[in-house]
C-alpha cells in the first residue's frame, strides 16, 4: 500500500509540482495545506505517513511551529522543504527534531531519498517504542521489585512492587541517585545504617546475588533477597544496572521458627541420659553396684545417672500380697 504524503506549501505552483512528482514516485498525496493551522487539521483528518512542510508560510504559524506540534501530537515524520538555508532557519528547523531537511530547488531523487529515510526512521522508532512498552509492561506486572539505574547510578525505572517495598513512587525518585540516603541497603546482620550514607551493591561483571536489608522511606527494615546486574551498551561499556529484589520477611520468620524448634529439640535430647552396659543387681535386695564398687539402692543409682525423680507407691500385686499376709483381726 502506497504511503500518504501531506504537502504544506502556500505557493500553488510549487504545491502542484510536488503533487505530480510524488504521484509519479508512487506515493499518495493525502492533501495540500497552505498554512500551519490547516496542516494541523489535515494531519488529524488524513493521518499521513509523512508531512512535507515548507518553513515559510502565511499566517501566524510558520512551518517550524506547525511541524513541532505535528511531531508532538501525532508523532508523524516531518520533512522540511525550504529555499532558505541560512543558519537561523536551519537552527529553527533542527530544534524541532525533523526527519529530513531539503533545500529548494531539489530533484526528485533527493526528495524521494529523504522521504524514504524518514519512513524507515519512523518505522524503527515505532518498533523500539513498542519493545520498550512491552518490556515496561512486563516489568510492571512481575511480582519481584525492579529498579533500573543509568550509568551514573540514577533511577530510571521502578515497578509497582519496588514502589510498594520502598515506600517511594517513581515520579518522586526518578533521576535521583539510588545510593543517596533516601533508599538504603544494608548487609544482612547489620541492625541499622542510620548516620551512614546509603549505598547500593557493586555491580560485578555478571549478576551477583546477596541478602540485604532494605530501609524504606518510613524507616522500616525489610530483609530482601537481591540480584544486582550491570547493563552494558553494544560496546560493552557500563550503561547502568538493574536491581531485582523481593521481601523475605516471612521466610526469615519461618527460618527463625525452625531454628527455635531445632534448638528446643537439641535441648530436650541433651536432657535424656541413657544407661548402657551391664548393671550388677543384687537378686535379693535389688541394690546396684556402681562403677566404684559400692552397692546402692537402685533409686539412688538411677537418680545419680539421670534427671528422673521417684515417688513410691504399691502395685496391685504387692497390695494383694500384703493383704493376704496380714493376720486377721
Amino acid at each position: 500500500m502506497s504511503k500518504k504524503i501531506l504537502i504544506v506549501e502556500d505557493e500553488a505552483i510549487i504545491a502542484c509540482d510536488l503533487q505530480n512528482s510524488l504521484t509519479e514516485m508512487g506515493y499518495q498525496v493525502a492533501g495540500i495545506a497552505v498554512s500551519g493551522s490547516e496542516a494541523l487539521e489535515l494531519t488529524t483528518q488524513c493521518k499521513p505517513d509523512v508531512v512535507l512542510m515548507d518553513i515559510v508560510l502565511q499566517g501566524d504559524m510558520d512551518g517550524t511551529a506547525a511541524g513541532e506540534l505535528i511531531l508532538n501530537r501525532h508523532h508523524t515524520p516531518v520533512v522540511y522543504v525550504t529555499s532558505h538555508s541560512d543558519s537561523a532557519t536551519r537552527w529553527r528547523a533542527t530544534r524541532t527534531a525533523p526527519y529530513g531537511y531539503v533545500i529548494k530547488p531539489f530533484d526528485d531523487w533527493e526528495l524521494q531519498t529523504t522521504i524514504e529515510i524518514a519512513l524507515r526512521r519512523q518505522e524503527m522508532e515505532a518498533r523500539i517504542l513498542r519493545a520498550e512498552r512491552s518490556l515496561a509492561a512486563t516489568l510492571r506486572s512481575i511480582g519481584d521489585a525492579v529498579i533500573a539505574t543509568d550509568a551514573n547510578g540514577r533511577i530510571t525505572f521502578m515497578n509497582p512492587a519496588a514502589e510498594a517495598l520502598t515506600g517511594w513512587q517513581q515520579a518522586e525518585v526518578n533521576g535521583r541517585a539510588l545510593s543517596s540516603a533516601f533508599l538504603t541497603f544494608c548487609p544482612q546482620g547489620q541492625v541499622s545504617c542510620e548516620g551512614e550514607p546509603g549505598r547500593e551493591p557493586e555491580p560485578k561483571a555478571g549478576a551477583s546475588r546477596q541478602q540485604l536489608v532494605l530501609i524504606s522511606m518510613g524507616g522500616e527494615h525489610r530483609p530482601i533477597d537481591s540480584t544486582w546486574a550491570p547493563i552494558r551498551d553494544d560496546d560493552g561499556r557500563p550503561a547502568g544496572a538493574i536491581h531485582v529484589f523481593r521481601d523475605i520477611s516471612e521466610r526469615k520468620k519461618q527460618e527463625a521458627e525452625r531454628e527455635r524448634l531445632i534448638a528446643e529439640l537439641r535441648e530436650a535430647l541433651g536432657n535424656v541420659h541413657t544407661l548402657r552396659g551391664l548393671l550388677p543387681i543384687c537378686s535379693w535386695c535389688k541394690s546396684v553396684r556402681n562403677d566404684k564398687g559400692y552397692w546402692q539402692r537402685v533409686e539412688d543409682y538411677i537418680t545419680a545417672h539421670s534427671e528422673a525423680e521417684f515417688t513410691h507407691g504399691i502395685c496391685p500385686h504387692c497390695f494383694e500380697k500384703v493383704i493376704m499376709d496380714c493376720p486377721a483381726n
